[in-house]
Formats: structure tokens, C-alpha cells, sequence
């Protein structure tokens, strides 16, 4: 009917009153044909629903589907049924059952379609006489609705019938139409024609024509139709309109974000189309650039865009978009246009560049190029963004600079110096090759800085730099180790020819006179020179060589080149040395030294407390080594003051790890070797009071012994030192007596209470009448002045014996006790 065009439906409107009335009678019979067989098919269908239903109940609340399936097809045995369904209280299908699909073969198009009759299925506690009340709606909680059935009731029995009944109005209808047509032709034509306009109208304004009018001529019903259209219509183009408006506000709004977005950000932004001509540049890229966005429009990107290398310093222009160089290539590369462009690819360049603006200005740049595309996915240009790392650059270039140069001369500094000899070296060959490494050491730069200050010696310094570039080669390599230190690698240099660069560099230094206001210095150099022949020697001997060789330089009179010969005895000797300083520093950084003890026995056994000098050893390969071996290394390298902190502190240790309780008596005495280095070591005073103020042992036990020596070179210090730590109750010792020069002339002045005479006395005291002289003589001072007396290097018991005659108080020795491990001695006080 919705299909039917205006004129058709005029018609009708005009043939159906005289339709209804000639088919009156007809359709009344009809109907009431129509509604008996309905009424019949009707009952029947809800009279087997009525019965079916009850049947159901228990295979729903079982679960029994064969149940349900048995009695679904028991029911299709009845003709008229179609199909019986069987559905949960959730409408959820348990069983579904139609009539055979023999029956079903025929065309769809003689088949009348069935009437559906659906039932609750109850959950209920009836008897057999309640059957007929089951189809009223429960109300109570037995009543629950656990299920319901849907029967099809086919209808072919009954379309025969209806059929008939309609055949026979059918005429009746057909004349009553024939006669209204005439009529209804007539009077179409004068609603058709306005009803035509206004659907052409409304076409149009389908169509999107907003501003379509419709004017019909015509009055009533049809003229209200007519405002009503032409009003919607202008509604319509108002709403178009504002909906413009804000899409067009929108737009704005969002672009003016982007465009305030890509001003604001520090990246230089440019956009291309996809033939590379520029459509947008922010203004960080105008600053980078030089130019402003007038100007770049329409150009194509390598008329604006210039990058070069980092390490060049001429631009270049690009090719398609443009030539870069990268940084690990000297080469030009060519940005792939056609990677980002035409195949749709990001491109990404991590490697600085260097960007030449228009007025010449160079910034280090990182660049990303990626492709425009449309929603569809079509690429329509590029966006390149660029970022300025110049700042960062400059900021890594400048810590790379420091991380690898002297601050001071701007030469290498040795972290460099030592990699780039490690680099030479295994790079080279030394089948063709050979190399040279010089240790230069300033002999009288000292005097500079001690005269005129750090900052003449500075001064020196750079000029000493700016010599040994004049005196070497350009593939040569200078650096400053440390302090007036200097190492300079000979690349492809044969000793013979590295030996001339040494003698005039060292020339060359010795004629420089240093002028520093009203001083003149005369500075030389001491040049240490070892070849380099083989990759089998690491770098780091080569560096101990090569300071050895300098070394042995300056003792044989400074001022002078010294080659490494690994035969060289000042090289064998001074190689010992530095061994002997490494197995020192291992020992001071592992605590690897060990505390031994030496009897110091009172030649009256019934007086004096037992003494125990406390004595440092040192290992190598399982072995002990003899302290004047190690001891006068660490003096000359200025390790004593540490040695002396580590043997103090670690004896504390010892004692307090093996019972305090034991020493509380102070019947033990432990005697400590303090050196010269130490009482002119800053803080040694504070170390040792710390130390006694943060233990329980009481500095009573201990007595420190310091050489005449010593004691006479560092004189006031000897003497506050002592004064110092005697009123915490230490006693001191000066051990060595008479080995010194003036060894009486100050024993009145330094405030000692032991006399340890050295043991060159000793010797022989027995049968060498100048020694037994000197003893005796010092022995009737040391009464004099209330000093107890102690005689060390007791080696026989004829020693021991003289030096009883002699009275002295104790007397120390291997005729007394071997020295031993200090933990022996302090497990015996445990067992005592």
C-alpha cells in the first residue's frame, strides 16, 4: 500500500465507499465463513496446548530432553500440527520438533501459514480433576512458570474452504469496482496535481535544495501541508547553516591549537607536498633556516635546506631533497626521498649534521622525516622535523674534550694517552713497524712552584707543552700524565731515530730559561725511552718501564736520556723497587700485612715488665720478606705514614679481639716503631688519639720507638709528638742511639724514657774493647739522665752475658726469642 504512487491512492480513497457498499454483503459472508473456520482451527489448537502442557512439566524440572523429544513427537501424529516447541522459563529452546521434511518438499507458495499457540508450563502440586483449571493464570508460589510451549497448527485445511468463500465475493467485489472507477477518475484530478507539486518539492529538498518552495493553489488540508513543508524546509537551511557555522568554528578552533602547538615547540617543523615543495615552516625552523615562511613557500626543500658533515665547514646543496654527509662517512649519502615519499617510510638520521642557515649561521641538527597521508592512506607530502642540539653537542663535545685532555696545556691526559697506546699496539705491525714512548720529568720545576708560586709554575708547564710540539712530529702523540710528568708516543719511529727526538727535546728544554719577574730558572729534563717492537708487552708495563728509565735517568745525574734495556742492572734494580711498591700497595689495600712480636727480655728477672717489640712483615709467593727490603722502598715512595697508621690501629685490634681483661694489669709492654715520615705526617697525632679514645686499651701499654735519626730531622715535631701522647701514658723509645751525629747534644732536649742502643754497638761487645767504650759510656748518660736502657741485636749468649755485666735493663734479640707471629704471643697471655 506504501508503494502505491498519490494518484492510485486517490483513487482508491475515491472507489472504496462505493466498493464497501456493493461488496457489503459479500464481505459480511465472507467474514463470518472466514471467522467460524478460524474459531474451529483455533479451539482445537488451544485445546491440545491445554493438554499437552501438564505432560511437559516433569521433563523440564528433570532435565530429561528424551522425555520432552518422545512427547514433541507423539504430538506431530496429530495431521493438523506442524512443529511443537519447548522452551525454558528463560526462552531458551529445549526442544523443537517439526513434521517430517516429506511433507515440507512442496512449494512454499501453496502452503498457508500455520497459527502458533503458546502456553506456560507450571510448576504445580494438582490432582487429575484440577486438569481443566490449568490454563488460569497462577498466582501463587506453586503456580511457578518453569517453561512454555509453542504449537503450529498448520492451516491447509481449512485455506480450501476459505478459498471457496472468497472465490464467490470475489465477483461481487470486481463488479463494485468497475463501477467506482468511472467515478473516482473524475474526481482524482483535482487532488492529484497539487499532492504532485508538493511530492516534486519534497524531492528536491531531499536532494539537498533547502531552498525549494512549493506553491500548489490549493486550500484545505493540502494547504497546511503545503506551510508545513515549506516551513521544515527553511528550518532545515537555518540548522545547515549554524551547523556550518560551528563545524567552520571548530576547524578553526583545532587549527589554531596545531598551528600555536607547532609554534610553541623548540623542533623546526617543514611540510611538503609529495613532489617536496614546501607548504609549511614553524618558526623554529624559520630561525634555524634564516628565512621566514613568504619567502620559503613554494620552494623546493633544497633551495632552503643546507646540512653538511659535522667535521666540514662548507655547506652543500641537496640533491632531491638534500646531501648529507654522516658522521662515521665522509662520504655524501642521499636522503631517500623515495624511502619517505613514494615507498611510505619514516626516516630517522641519529648521526649529528651540521645545518647552514641563509645568513651562514651552523647548527648541529637531528633530523626525522615521515610521510602525510590521507584517511584512505594516500601519502601527500612530508613532514621534517629537526631538532637544534648544538647546545648538547657542544655540552658532550666539551666533557669528551675534559674527559680526554689536560685542562691546563690542552695535551691528552694519561687515561687518553695509555688507550691510545693500547690502540697502537694492537693495531700495528711490528713486522714493518715500530714505535718509542718517552717519560719526560721536569728536574727543576719543583724550585718554580716552591719559588714563584702555582701559578708561574702553570705558566711553565704550557710553555713546556708548546716546546714538545715544536720538537715532535705531526703523528706523534704529546700528553701530560701528571704534575711535570709528560709522555710522548713516536709513531713508526726505530729507537735510533726516537733517541735523536729525545736528545733535542731535551736540548731544547735545557736552553729554555724560565723568566718569572725577577727569576730566572734553568729547567731540565729527565727522558725515559723504551721501544716498542712487540704486541706481546701490555701497556702497562711499557709505562713502568718507561717511568723506570726515567727514573734511573735522574739519579745518574738528571738532565740526560735514558734507554730501557731490559739487562740494564739500575733498570733490574729499580724494576725490584717498583715490585716491591706494588706488593706494598696490594698489602695496604687487601690488609694483608702481618704483626709479629720480638721478645724484649729485662735482664733482672725479678724487675721490669715483660717487653714486646711489635715488627711488620710482608709476604711474596709464601715467603717473608726482610723488612729493610720492602721498608725502604715505602719511605722513598712515602708510604711510612700509612704503613704506621695500619700497624697501630691493626695491633689495637689484635688486643682488643683477644681480651682486654688480659692487659689490664699493664704487666705487658708493646713496644711500636713510629717513623720520620709519620711525626710530619698531618693528622698522625689526631689518628693516634682517635684511636685510644674509641678503644679500651690503655695507651700505658704501649711505648712508641722512633730512630735518633728521625727523632733529629724532624725535631719539633719529635718533640710535640712525644709530649703529646706521654700525657695520655705512652712511653717513648729512641732506638738506634749513636748512629747520629749529635746524638748526646740533643739527648737532653727530647722527652724520651727508654735509650735503644743501636746495635752496631752490640756486636761484638764481648771481645771489641772501642764497642764495649761506647756502651758504657752511653749507659752512664741514660743513668744520668733516669733513662732505662735496651740493647737489641743480641745474637749469642757471649752477647748476652757481656751486656749483664754492663747492666743493662732489657736486652733484645735472637739469642733471646726469634721474632713470631704476634697472634702466638697473645694466645699465650690467653693460656696464662
Amino acid at each position: 500500500m506504501n508503494n502505491l504512487s498519490i494518484k492510485s491512492k486517490v483513487l482508491l480513497i475515491t472507489i472504496l465507499p462505493m466498493f464497501i457498499t456493493a461488496c457489503l454483503l459479500s464481505v459480511t459472508f465472507v467474514h463470518e465463513r472466514l471467522k467460524d473456520t478460524e474459531v474451529a482451527l483455533n479451539e482445537k489448537g488451544q485445546t491440545i496446548s491445554k493438554y499437552l502442557a501438564p505432560a511437559l512439566e516433569y521433563g523440564i524440572l528433570s532435565g530429561n530432553h528424551k522425555y520432552l523429544e518422545a512427547i514433541s513427537k507423539n504430538t506431530l501424529s496429530i495431521p493438523e500440527i506442524d512443529s511443537v516447541t519447548i522452551m525454558d522459563s528463560n526462552q531458551h529452546i529445549l526442544v523443537r520438533q517439526n513434521r517430517s521434511e516429506n511433507t515440507r518438499n512442496k512449494s512454499t507458495e501453496n502452503l498457508s501459514p500455520g497459527m502458533f499457540f503458546s502456553t506456560n508450563i507450571y510448576r504445580s502440586e494438582i490432582g487429575l480433576d484440577e486438569i481443566n483449571s490449568y490454563d488460569e493464570p497462577a498466582t501463587d508460589s506453586t503456580h511457578e512458570v518453569i517453561g512454555v510451549l509453542v504449537v503450529e497448527i498448520s492451516r491447509d485445511g481449512i485455506s480450501k474452504a476459505q478459498r471457496e468463500i472468497i472465490h464467490n465475493g470475489l465477483f461481487i467485489t470486481l463488479v463494485s469496482l468497475l463501477l467506482t472507477i468511472i467515478m473516482a477518475l473524475y474526481f482524482s484530478r483535482t487532488v492529484i496535481s497539487p499532492i504532485a507539486l508538493l511530492t516534486k518539492g519534497i524531492h528536491r529538498i531531499r536532494d539537498g535544495i533547502l531552498g525549494e518552495r512549493i506553491y500548489t493553489g490549493a486550500g484545505g488540508e493540502i494547504a497546511v501541508l503545503e506551510n508545513g513543508i515549506n516551513n521544515m524546509s527553511a528550518s532545515l537551511e537555518i540548522a545547515k547553516i549554524r551547523e556550518k557555522e560551528r563545524a567552520d568554528e571548530t576547524l578553526f578552533i583545532e587549527k589554531s591549537k596545531a598551528q600555536i602547538t607547532l609554534e610553541a615547540i623548540g623542533e623546526g617543523v617543514i611540510t611538503t607536498d609529495i613532489n617536496g615543495y614546501i607548504s609549511y615552516l614553524n618558526s623554529a625552523a624559520e630561525n634555524l633556516l634564516g628565512v621566514n615562511i613568504d619567502y620559503a613557500m613554494g620552494k623546493h626543500l633544497h633551495d632552503i635546506f643546507h646540512v653538511n658533515h659535522i667535521s666540514k665547514t662548507a655547506g652543500m646543496h641537496l640533491h632531491e631533497i638534500f646531501h648529507i654527509n654522516s658522521d662515521s662517512k665522509s662520504e655524501n649519502i642521499n636522503y631517500p626521498l623515495s624511502t619517505c615519499l613514494e615507498k611510505g617510510e619514516s626516516v630517522r638520521h641519529d648521526d649529528p649534521l651540521i645545518l647552514i642557515s641563509a645568513n651562514g649561521a651552523e647548527f648541529i641538527i637531528r633530523d626525522n622525516a615521515t610521510p602525510l597521508r590521507t584517511r584512505s592512506g594516500k601519502i601527500v607530502g612530508m613532514v621534517l622535523i629537526f631538532h637544534d642540539f648544538t647546545h648538547i653537542q657542544r655540552i658532550s663535545d666539551q666533557l669528551t674534550y675534559q674527559a680526554t685532555h689536560d685542562e691546563l696545556t690542552g695535551l691528552r691526559n694519561r687515561r687518553e694517552f695509555e688507550r691510545r697506546l693500547d690502540e697502537l699496539i694492537t693495531n700495528s705491525n711490528f713486522k714493518i713497524h715500530e714505535h718509542a714512548l718517552c717519560f719526560l720529568d721536569l728536574d727543576q720545576f719543583k724550585v718554580v712552584n716552591d719559588t714563584c708560586g702555582h701559578v708561574a709554575g702553570d705558566a711553565l708547564l704550557k710553555e713546556i707543552s708548546r716546546l714538545l710540539h715544536s720538537q715532535v712530529r705531526h703523528n706523534d702523540l704529546i700528553a701530560r700524565l701528571g704534575g711535570d710528568e709528560f709522555g710522548i708516543i713516536l709513531v713508526n719511529c726505530p729507537i735510533k731515530q726516537a733517541v735523536l727526538i729525545a736528545e733535542n727535546i731535551k736540548n731544547t728544554i735545557k736552553q729554555y730559561q724560565c723568566k718569572w719577574e725577577q727569576h730566572v730558572f734553568d729547567i731540565g729534563v729527565s727522558v725515559g725511552l723504551v721501544p716498542i717492537v712487540s704486541p706481546d708487552c701490555p701497556p702497562a708495563e711499557i709505562m713502568i718501564n718507561a717511568d723506570t728509565a726515567c727514573y734511573i735517568a735522574k739519579d745518574n745525574g738528571k738532565n740526560r736520556v735514558h734507554v730501557y734495556q731490559a739487562t740494564d742492572h739500575d733498570f733490574l734494580k729499580r724494576h725490584d723497587e717498583i715490585r716491591c711498591l706494588q706488593k706494598i700497595n696490594q698489602a695496604l689495600d687487601k690488609d694483608s700485612f702481618e704483626l709479629y712480636g720480638q721478645t724484649i727480655a729485662p735482664t733482672n728477672t725479678s724487675s721490669g715488665n715483660l717487653k714486646y717489640e711489635v715488627l711488620l712483615r710482608l709476604k711474596d709467593n709464601g715467603k717473608l720478606m726482610r723488612p729493610a727490603d720492602f721498608l725502604s722502598t715505602a719511605e722513598h715512595y712515602s708510604l711510612m705514614p700509612e704503613i704506621d697508621r695500619w700497624v697501630i690501629k691493626s695491633f689495637i685490634t689484635s688486643l682488643e679481639k683477644n681480651g682486654i681483661d688480659t692487659f689490664k694489669d699493664e704487666k705487658y709492654i708493646f713496644n711500636i716503631n713510629i717513623s720520620g715520615q709519620s711525626l710530619c705526617s698531618d693528622g698522625f697525632l689526631d689518628f693516634i688519639v682517635n684511636l685510644f679514645e674509641s678503644s679500651q686499651i690503655s695507651p700505658n701499654l704501649i711505648t712508641f720507638e722512633i730512630t735518633e735519626t728521625a727523632a733529629i730531622h724532624n725535631y719539633e715535631a719529635a718533640i710535640n709528638l712525644m709530649k703529646h701522647l706521654q700525657k695520655l701514658g705512652c712511653a717513648f723509645a729512641l732506638d738506634d742511639f749513636g748512629s747520629g751525629l749529635s746524638s748526646f747534644r740533643y739527648l737532653k732536649e727530647l722527652p724520651v724514657d727508654y735509650l735503644k742502643i743501636d746495635g752496631y754497638f752490640v756486636s761484638n761487645i764481648e771481645t771489641n774493647e772501642v764497642n764495649q767504650s761506647i756502651v758504657d759510656a752511653i749507659i752512664r748518660i741514660a743513668r744520668a739522665l733516669n733513662l732505662k736502657i735496651i740493647a737489641e741485636f743480641v745474637e749469642s749468649e757471649e752477647t748476652r752475658q757481656a751486656l749483664e755485666k754492663f747492666k743493662v735493663d732489657y736486652i733484645q734479640g735472637s739469642a733471646i726469642e726469634m721474632p713470631v707471629p704476634l697472634v702466638e704471643i697473645l694466645a699465650r697471655f690467653k693460656s696464662a
